[in-house]
């Protein structure tokens, strides 16, 4: 449904038209890669013909993802078996999205032709997941304070609470100030909250609602999930500095 969303959203009124006209025997089932795309995104007269049943698939693990990477090289040797199991891993630890794990492969690939190599070795893979993973914005999250991240886990954490990935402010401080007391961490007061979330929306780590940030600030993230998920683990080694 992603792909077919355009401004009048005409295509997907008739495709939901179609199976309540008069004597049709036609069932649309629909996928989206947004979780809550038709609140966010339909209009009403779109959204209200629309069923209430949802399916939501949960992520891959990495022994799904693994064979599901082995059956796509079933034709081909040049691919180490710990470069698969790892490829397999390091995707299933950040979102389990079996496309992003045949990226990341795909990816490997080039870079071992680009060395001259005839195979796919562990270190391919680990170049080639940083490539994909670490973006302008990922580099912020990895470079930045303590409190910077601690607040990106609450984001995370209210987003797969809620099954939304939008927020309001108010509701991630309240997921803030708990894993602050967690941590053992001091929790800043609710101004210098609303800083950091500044300084996020203007490293375009976040996407904040126009104007002055406050308890009601919508939030959203400008990456996707499983990259900033990525960007928080591969900062746990670097320095905390709130």
């Amino acid at each position: 449904l992603d792909l077919l969303w355009t401004r009048k959203q005409d295509i997907m009124y008739n495709l939901f038209r179609w199976p309540i006209r008069k004597h049709s025997k036609l069932v649309v089932i629909a996928i989206a890669n947004t979780m809550d795309l038709p609140e966010r995104m339909l209009f009403n007269r779109v959204s209200s013909r629309l069923g209430i049943s949802r399916l939501t698939f949960q992520p891959y693990t990495h022994e799904e993802l693994h064979e599901i990477i082995n059956s796509r090289l079933e034709s081909t040797s040049s691919f180490y078996p710990e470069a698969c199991m790892l490829a397999a891993r390091k995707v299933a630890a950040a979102s389990g999205d079996a496309r992003r794990a045949l990226d990341v492969c795909r990816h490997a690939i080039e870079i071992a032709d680009s060395e001259g190599s005839d195979f796919v070795t562990s270190s391919h893979i680990s170049k080639s997941v940083t490539d994909l993973y670490q973006c302008t914005k990922s580099k912020a999250v990895i470079n930045g304070t303590l409190l910077e991240r601690m607040l990106l886990k609450s984001l995370l954490a209210v987003f797969r609470r809620q099954g939304v990935e939008e927020a309001v402010l108010n509701e991630v401080y309240e997921t803030f100030s708990s894993l602050c007391k967690f941590q053992g961490v001091h929790q800043p007061p609710y101004n210098i909250v609303m800083d950091i979330c500044t300084g996020l929306g203007d490293s375009r780590v976040l996407l904040l609602e126009p104007g002055p940030v406050t308890s009601h600030t919508h939030i959203r993230l400008n990456c996707s999930q499983d990259e900033l998920v990525f960007a928080l683990k591969e900062s746990v080694n670097k320095p905390s500095v709130c």
